[in-house]
């Protein structure tokens, strides 16, 4: 039985809950941490019961426990991160790693000095349609990846925290923006070697741009583009992708996906679903017990930073920038 403290009782958190609770006989919540102590009591309510700390680490230095779940605001995810490695629990944090590159550098250079487990809660990852992309990819049947679209748009209602840069370290792109880069990343056959970014602020009131466009050019001349929004709705959904090969177009989302080959009739497929924070959290767990090797790790976390920071760059510059 792993034993678990949730920092921060978020929105986020919840999510996160769901999927300790649907694997209760192998993971337990003991405790959750929030400044606003009513919201970390209405966390361990839903939990069925778990230890209410207003500080996370007063939870992690006062419980018995194996792994620290970060849901936290992002300008804290660093201390976090370093504060629950050196006392050696495993680390599982949300989106992004942090707010900036050399705080990502950072992270990944005490990670891999130390013995724990440390998995970037990168969910689209787990999702059906990513997990069937990436084999159908890995086949060969589309042929050479040509290009790689990744989507990820809604109209939100930013609030709080997120309207200020300097908490955010930047605007949507390092917030909702980081679940399409690391897909793009994940999905691609090759290493980014360029980036080129349009950032806009269009409908939010905030401090950091609403909607990003990013082009990546990968090592093997493929090319990628991110777009991901706040400002608007897109006609099939939030979330989606495609990848353009030689033979033929793969796209998908959520639990379904569909294949175009050249020449013939498009087949769509509909996958059996699976909620992509429970597979994450799954899948944390089957790394601290050594059950499987870790499909992302905090080198991945810091190759989305590196695209990122390059993207924010290449806005204030107008121009490429090269990786």
């Amino acid at each position: 039985m792993i034993k678990v403290g949730i920092a921060g009782s978020g929105g986020i958190s919840y999510a996160h809950a769901n999927a300790y609770l649907a694997l209760k006989e192998r993971a337990k919540v003991v405790a959750v941490s929030d400044v606003e102590l009513g919201r970390a009591e209405a966390l361990a309510k839903y939990l069925g019961g778990a230890k209410v700390y207003s500080d996370y680490k007063d939870m992690v230095e006062s419980e018995d426990i194996d792994a620290v779940d970060i849901c936290l605001p992002h300008h804290i995810h660093k201390e976090a991160i370093l504060y629950s490695i050196e006392r050696e629990k495993h680390v599982i944090c949300e989106k992004p790693l942090t707010t900036s590159l050399s705080d990502a550098e950072e992270i990944e250079a005490k990670v891999k000095e130390s013995k724990v487990v440390f998995l970037p809660a990168h969910t689209n990852i787990f999702i059906p349609s990513t997990q069937e992309a990436k084999r159908i990819i890995a086949m060969g049947t589309i042929g050479k990846v040509l290009t790689l679209r990744t989507t990820d748009c809604f109209r939100g209602n930013v609030t709080g925290w997120r309207t200020k840069k300097e908490l955010m370290g930047g605007g949507e792109l390092i917030d909702t923006g980081y679940h399409p880069t690391y897909l793009m990343l994940y999905l691609a056959n090759s290493e980014p070697t360029e980036v080129f970014a349009y950032l806009e602020r269009f409908v939010q009131r905030m401090e950091g741009e609403d909607t990003a466009l990013v082009l990546i050019k990968f090592k093997d001349n493929s090319i990628g583009l991110i777009h991901s929004s706040w400002a608007y709705d897109t006609p099939y959904g939030h979330q989606y992708f495609s990848v353009s090969g030689e033979y033929g177009e793969l796209f998908g989302g959520g639990n379904k996906i569909g294949l175009k080959m050249h020449g013939w009739q498009e087949v769509k497929k509909e996958l059996a679903w699976k909620d992509g924070f429970l597979g994450e959290i799954e899948h944390f767990i089957n790394v601290i017990e050594k059950r499987e090797k870790p499909i992302q790790t905090v080198s991945d976390s810091l190759k989305v930073m590196r695209v990122i920071a390059a993207a924010y760059k290449s806005a204030e510059e107008g121009k490429p920038i090269r990786l």
